[in-house]
C-alpha cells in the first residue's frame, strides 16, 4: 500500500499523539501513584510482558542475519543464559555465556 505525503504525515502525527499522550499522562500522574500500589504493579507487569513478547517474537521469527541461524541454536543459547542468570544472579555473566555460546553455535554450523 502506498501512502501520499499528507497521509504519511497524518499517520506520524497520530502515532506521536498516541505515544505522547500516554507519556504526558504518566508524567502528570507519577507523583500521585505510590510505587508499591497495585496500579504500578500492573503497569510493570504489562511493560515486562510487552518486552518479553517482542523478544520472543524476534527469537522465533527473526529477520536479517539472525534468520540464517537455526531455532534450536537460538533457544539453546537462551536456555543457557537463563540458567546462568537463575543460578548466579549476575546479568553480565549470563549475557556473556549466552552470547559466547551463540558465537560457538554459529561458527560450528
Amino acid at each position: 500500500m502506498i501512502y501520499s505525503v499528507s497521509e504519511t504525515w497524518f499517520i506520524i502525527v497520530l502515532a506521536a499523539l498516541a505515544t505522547g499522550g500516554w507519556r504526558l499522562a504518566g508524567l502528570l500522574l507519577a507523583d500521585l501513584i505510590s510505587p508499591d500500589s497495585w496500579v504500578m504493579q500492573l503497569v510493570n507487569a504489562i511493560a515486562h510482558a510487552m518486552v518479553a513478547a517482542v523478544l520472543i517474537l524476534i527469537m522465533v521469527y527473526p529477520t536479517g542475519a539472525l534468520a540464517t541461524t537455526t531455532l534450536e541454536s537460538r533457544l539453546t543459547c537462551l536456555a543457557l543464559g537463563l540458567c546462568c542468570m537463575l543460578t548466579t544472579r549476575k546479568l553480565w555473566l549470563s549475557l556473556l555465556i549466552s552470547l559466547s555460546s551463540f558465537a560457538v553455535f554459529v561458527s560450528l554450523i
